[in-house]
């Protein structure tokens, strides 16, 4: 009977902190890309998402459970699926904070051409250091893998380190600038019957990164890095860098209008005229987008939204791209 008790209470601080939420996408999309058979189809998009919040005293934690199905349209026969796991424990102690995060995807890509998947991990530390009144030094570490599962595997392992100054300007606006270091190394295997081969590239990207955020009457984030490429395979001066802003404004009760823009371009000199796609460095789901989104809240816990904009996207296995227009409308609930 104690037994009994005890998991009927435990169930009720467990649902209490259970959350989900539920979306769905669907519209045109006008496209172009090695990876399609059809320029013009219908997108259909599915987000479910589930998770865990805890919070105890000066601990504070979440993880989340993803499965995100896509379907390109019924000509393309072009399906992609992401199932992940995302997570992180904080504490707030006296002289630091400190943050531990775990991130497992696993990403799979059916088409008429051909059918393939890709994993990727990240573990990272960040410690949070009050430095003056208005100024905390924010440092991170840590490592990050992607690997394609195919016959001719390729990986790419990470180590990164990062320092920030954060200034505090007031409660609602923040300005950081620091440097970013990374190791990387790109494997290629060739593995079969007949031939097997071996191939990778080591390599170091080094530079300044600055972020502004905002949140008082409208919401504004703005995060850039400008990074050093040098590896086995690229010649100084090789860089790469990355933009994105988020912004968002509350137009009239329950709607608010928001932006988003991913930048992304690289400038590499190469040592050898080969072709060394394969092997170049890359980030995960690198993609060149501009979309503009209205969001209008139903209910508490409801919304419906409408979505328009242009994409460039980069699968980087085998040099696959998708690029083009899309226009569509969702729904989203959370529980």
């Amino acid at each position: 009977m104690i037994r009994l008790f005890f998991f009927i209470f435990l169930g009720k601080i467990l649902i209490a902190q259970i959350f989900w939420t539920a979306s769905g996408e669907t519209g045109y999309y006008n496209s172009s890309g090695n990876f399609l058979q059809s320029e013009e189809e219908i997108l259909t998009r599915l987000n479910l998402k589930a998770g865990y919040n805890y919070k105890a005293n000066k601990n504070v934690g979440k993880i989340d459970f993803q499965l995100r199905p896509e379907i390109y349209g019924f000509k393309n026969k072009l399906q992609t699926t992401k199932i992940g796991i995302d997570g992180f424990y904080s504490h707030l102690g006296k002289e630091f904070d400190w943050t531990f995060r775990i991130a497992i995807n696993q990403y799979f890509f059916s088409g008429d051409i051909e059918d393939f998947s890709y994993d990727s991990f990240l573990l990272n530390g960040q410690i949070l250091w009050p430095f003056k009144p208005q100024i905390t030094i924010d440092t991170r570490a840590g490592f990050a893998y992607r690997n394609f599962n195919q016959r001719d595997a390729l990986s790419l392992d990470i180590l990164f380190s990062e320092i920030d100054f954060v200034y505090s300007y007031n409660s609602f606006t923040k300005l950081a600038g620091g440097l970013y270091f990374e190791k990387f190394e790109l494997k290629k295997r060739i593995n079969s019957f007949f031939d097997f081969a071996k191939s990778n590239n080591n390599g170091t990207r080094i530079g300044p990164i600055i972020r502004i955020n905002h949140t008082r009457n409208f919401v504004f984030s703005l995060d850039y890095q400008f990074l050093i490429h040098d590896s086995g395979i690229t010649n100084y001066p090789s860089y790469d860098q990355w933009l994105r802003i988020v912004g968002g404004k509350s137009i009239i009760k329950n709607l608010t209008a928001f932006i988003l823009i991913d930048y992304y371009k690289r400038n590499f000199e190469y040592k050898t005229e080969n072709n060394v796609t394969e092997l170049l460095y890359s980030p995960v789901n690198v993609e060149n987008r501009i979309f503009l989104k209205l969001s209008n809240k139903v209910k508490s816990n409801q919304k419906i939204y409408l979505k328009v904009g242009y994409f460039d996207e980069k699968l980087f296995y085998r040099d696959y791209s998708l690029s083009g227009w899309k226009g569509y409308i969702g729904f989203e609930i959370k529980g």
